[in-house]
């Protein structure tokens, strides 16, 4: 076991802005606009007191694009793994459409794959 022993906090963030190849969003692809870089270097200024050890992101090219710009700013690693896809019924839907789903306009419905099947409780509003 490690001797280091610290409290972790897991920090969700959505990727910047970005534009698709499709209007659903869906696609693999998915390129960070101006606006995007832009809200992923706030997320870094955000993030600066935090004590941030890694970052995780899905395989999908803006989810990598915003880690790596948060990453390179927080002077920390970027790991991808495609585990971290959106799946289920949220997959390529607008914030707008989640947000009348769940209530929350950041939060994406629950999945098969997501936090009730892990044993997680998601906060009710």
């Amino acid at each position: 076991m490690s001797d280091l022993q610290c409290a972790a906090t897991l920090l969700l963030a959505r990727h910047g802005e970005a534009e698709y190849e499709s209007s659903h969003g869906a696609d693999e692809g998915g390129s960070l606009t101006a606006r995007g870089r832009e809200q992923a270097r706030a997320l870094a200024i955000e993030l600066a007191g935090a004590r941030v050890a890694h970052l995780w992101t899905s395989t999908l090219a803006r989810a990598v694009q915003t880690g790596e710009i948060v990453a390179a700013a927080l002077g920390v690693g970027v790991t991808t793994r495609s585990g971290l896809r959106a799946g289920g019924g949220s997959q390529g839907l607008q914030r707008t459409r989640t947000a009348n789903i769940t209530g929350y306009p950041e939060v994406p419905p629950p999945t098969r794959r997501g936090p009730r099947r892990s044993g997680c409780r998601c906060a009710s509003r």
